[in-house]
């Protein structure tokens, strides 16, 4: 109804996006069209709204859910690049999200200080962003600072356990305890 429309195909990239994952590889050619379906929407987003920046996120995301590190490196970059109307157009929580999309990238690419630093920035954007907390303190552990790491799962276990948005989410606790 509306072709020029730039939300729609936005969160229709972000939902394919949630089709395909780098540790499913190879992919049939029903996942690989998925991937390609979601560049095509991000890049006709950007087509339509060159200010819409998030899309460079989104197809970050892309490349990093493909395996593709080094592609979404570079894309977040260029939504980092403009943070000023990331900010504007979806405040503090849109910022950090990319913060933390590229701190999990880095950290599949093993660059845990570069992962820790962005897990540090998410955070301080929105503190209760609960997947940067959760990789945040798995990156500790991974460099062997367990006091930091426990440090860090306990604060995710405090939002679960005193705020009343967070009471069904289970993921902190797996990641906490398992």
């Amino acid at each position: 109804l509306k072709p020029a429309y730039a939300d729609a195909y936005y969160n229709r990239g972000l939902t394919y996006n949630q089709l395909f994952h780098h540790y499913s590889k190879p992919f049939s050619a029903e996942v690989t069209e998925k991937y390609n379906n979601a560049i095509a929407d991000f890049d006709k987003v950007l087509e339509l709204d060159p200010t819409y920046v998030l899309a460079y996120a989104g197809k970050g995301n892309a490349y990093y859910r493909n395996g593709e590190f080094d592609n979404a490196t570079a894309e977040f970059d260029k939504a980092l690049d403009s943070m000023a109307l990331i900010l504007e157009q979806s405040e503090g929580k849109g910022l950090a999200g990319v913060y933390g999309s590229r701190a999990r990238n880095y950290k599949e690419m093993l660059e845990v200080n570069k992962s820790s630093s962005d897990y540090e920035q998410a955070i301080a954007l929105d503190p209760k962003l609960m997947i940067a907390l959760s990789h945040h303190a798995s990156n500790y552990a991974m460099i062997g600072e367990y006091e930091e790491a426990v440090k860090t799962y306990d604060a995710e276990v405090d939002i679960l356990e005193n705020d009343p948005d967070y009471k069904d989410y289970a993921w902190g606790y797996y990641t906490y305890k398992g």
